[in-house]
């Protein structure tokens, strides 16, 4: 492993090198972490080589290392290693990178850190050198063999980068049985903190990019709206004295507790003496901190951020805020301290239940799977790895590969291109001095778009509208169309009025990637969906599905019981029996639709008509018990009524067929005649869900 910062420096990419080496090593593996050396490094560190390097960087604690790749041959020769894990796209990366290369090892590189928002740490700073670090790192990305990911939302970011190398999403997993057991009371007493006071707490590095001003700033409102508050950090670093500072001026400064860093059982007691953690920051990857206090049954209040959004669900184990606005965060902050003790209990046991998907076990395993794939898609001869000559060739291919990559971002640095259409959507910041990650309001006007990875790699793009509901109605398009098109956003809107909404584009359709594979494999699409409306622990889910969106509903509904209800509109028997009845009125009334602004953004990708499919009439019968109601329109040019009539037959109870009277196909049954159409369906929704 191959870092440019590790211990003493303490940070959620330290805490991931070390926690995935130890874990490796209890699993029997070998592993060496190669990093520069920093002022007040430990004397003794088995396992970790240090190499010579330029430290206190621009007057920061990093160092910077030498860039001689020929330092670590004797170390290779002996080591041996199997996997090169690089956890930075420079410095200690491109070291990585010309090792791999020269060894014939496949390189395998974590995206730990959104660079842009650590501007502050660089000699220049500017919008110039912003969009540099941004290509750099995403090209560097191009360069290696395997991307991993803290999370979703960094995934998501690097496809719109450009990054075209596999993407892997694995978290930084904590040790769930040790942050499950502290004693909160006895650090109140070392702290002198009371024991009837409620703690707002935070963790982390005190640094710029934590957004610790408007943090600092909400604590010090709560604790003046109430005597009985008092604040608890935990970390170091250079806004230390601009915490203390601000709570001196407002005269707080006798219920401001800092810590320092904390280790081991220290840290777990200093969770367990919180009532909430609250955390402000746009930067994160993933937010290590955040699993460790859910983990402790400690709720967070936080801003709706890359790496943060996968971990906190809205009133579910706390708070997650769509602005960074003051009096929204204090009123957050308040609404956690004032729960019942039986509200508590239960915001407890929902955050330790949500937290168990991040055990560094299973995050240690399934990294070491992928080690494995990359290892055997990236095998390479014996007699190419003894050949001086391809060696040679693939050592220059480094070099040119390095260097490219600083020429495209340096060009980048000078040219925008579409550089801003590739960055993270901005929250809305109400405070008037904007962060790097903000944006002025009005808030954006759509959730923004999010990604899936369905079980054959293809990627779903999806907007999830969440309004606190328990059942979710997942919307499945239907051919040509998407999830962006107008009826569907309105579809949305009107049932986000009773249930969280997820609508999605199926491959070859709107943002996902691929083509399109006439039902062959969008079944996918939806399972992958469906999977991630249950990581989300929703109650109950809906799929409602339009023609082609029906069908596969259908299927899916038949081969899984990961749906709870479904409704079928325009659901064709047998795509080989479609009627295409062009010269029918309502043909040429759609086709003059999608001429308008209710055909604005439709479109598809192509794939191949011969891939095997399933014809629902056979499957139909196989959905029972999950309720099903077929929805039709009367006047359906494409897919005639009596498509609707053969499945209602076919399948088995709870089922229910209704026929719109002048209704047309699909989504234009919900154009002509919405308050209709709305009312069949949340009635049946209300009913089976």
């Amino acid at each position: 492993m191959m870092t440019n910062t590790y211990f003493p420096i303490v940070g959620g990419l330290e805490q991931s090198v070390y926690s995935f080496s130890e874990e490796f090593k209890t699993l029997g593996h070998e592993v060496l972490i190669v990093t520069p050396a920093f002022e007040g490094m430990p004397t003794e560190e088995p396992g970790v080589i240090r190499i010579p390097a330029i430290q206190k960087f621009n007057g920061t604690v990093f160092s910077v290392n030498f860039p001689v790749s020929g330092l670590l041959t004797r170390v290779m020769k002996e080591f041996c290693p199997d996997i090169v894990h690089s956890h930075a796209p420079f410095f200690m990366g491109d070291l990585a990178l010309r090792l791999s290369r020269q060894h014939a090892i496949p390189l395998v590189f974590t995206y730990h850190t959104m660079f842009e928002q650590y501007m502050h740490d660089w000699p220049i700073q500017n919008e110039g050198v912003k969009r540099f670090i941004v290509k750099l790192a995403a090209g560097y990305a191009n360069s290696v063999d395997q991307v991993i990911v803290p999370s979703e939302s960094i995934r998501e970011i690097l496809f719109k980068r450009g990054v075209k190398t596999p993407i892997e999403a694995v978290s930084t997993g904590v040790d769930l049985e040790r942050f499950s057991k502290g004693n909160g009371k006895a650090f109140r007493v070392e702290n002198q903190i009371p024991p009837d006071a409620l703690v707002v707490g935070h963790a982390g590095r005190l640094a710029p990019e934590k957004n610790l001003e408007f943090l600092t700033n909400c604590m010090v409102e709560v604790l003046k709206k109430d005597p009985r508050v008092h604040a608890l950090i935990v970390g170091l670093g250079p806004l230390e004295k601009m915490i203390k500072d601000t709570f001196s001026q407002a005269g707080l400064e006798k219920r401001l507790h800092l810590t320092g860093v904390l280790h081991y059982q220290h840290l777990v007691d200093a969770y367990f003496a919180m009532n909430v953690f609250a955390f402000a920051s746009l930067s994160e990857t993933q937010g290590i901190v955040l699993i460790e206090a859910l983990a402790a049954g400690i709720p967070v209040v936080a801003l709706d951020a890359p790496g943060v959004r996968e971990v906190i669900e809205d009133y579910h184990n706390g708070r997650l805020l769509n602005e960074m606005d003051q009096q929204s965060f204090v009123d957050a902050l308040i609404w956690a301290l004032s729960r019942t003790p039986e509200e508590l209990q239960t915001i407890k046991q929902v955050t330790r239940m949500m937290v168990q998907k991040y055990p560094i076990s299973a995050s240690a395993k399934r990294m070491l799977e992928i080690y494995e794939n990359v290892r055997s898609r990236k095998s390479i001869s014996v007699g190419k790895r003894n050949s001086s000559k391809f060696l040679f060739l693939w050592r220059m291919k480094a070099e040119w590969d390095i260097c490219s990559n600083y020429i495209k971002s340096a060009a980048t640095s000078v040219f925008k291109g579409k550089f801003q259409e590739t960055e993270p959507i901005k929250i809305c910041d109400t405070t008037g001095d904007l962060s790097e990650s903000a944006a002025s309001c009005p808030a954006r006007e759509s959730e923004p778009d999010r990604y899936v990875m369905t079980e054959d790699g293809k990627r779903i793009a999806f907007n999830h509208v969440k309004g606190g509901f328990s059942k979710v109605v997942i919307i499945a398009h239907g051919f040509y169309t998407n999830k962006d098109t107008v009826l569907f956003k309105k579809m949305a809107d009107a049932f986000s009025k009773e249930y969280d909404i997820i609508v999605f584009d199926f491959r070859g359709h709107g943002k996902s990637s691929d083509v399109f594979t006439w039902t062959a494999h969008e079944q996918k699409d939806l399972r992958a969906i469906t999977t991630y409306a249950k990581e989300n622990h929703y109650a109950k889910i809906g799929v409602i599905g339009f023609s082609l969106g029906a069908v596969i509903a259908l299927i899916e509904a038949s081969c899984h019981q990961n749906i709870d209800s479904v409704i079928a509109v325009s659901a064709p028997a047998d795509l080989g029996s479609i009627n295409y009845h062009f010269w029918e009125k309502d043909f040429w009334e759609d086709l003059v639709l999608n001429f308008g602004i209710k055909g604005r953004g439709k479109g598809i990708r192509w794939g191949s008509p011969s891939l095997q499919k399933i014809r629902p009439r056979d499957i139909v019968d196989k959905i029972s018990p999950t309720p099903v109601l077929f929805l039709h329109g009367e006047k359906d040019w494409l897919v005639k009524l009596n498509h609707s009539q053969v499945l209602f037959d076919k399948a088995k109870d709870p089922k229910a067929l209704t026929i719109i009277k002048d209704g047309g196909h699909a989504e234009r049954i919900f154009d002509a005649f919405p308050d209709q159409f709305m009312k069949i369906c949340l009635d049946r929704f209300r009913e089976t869900l």
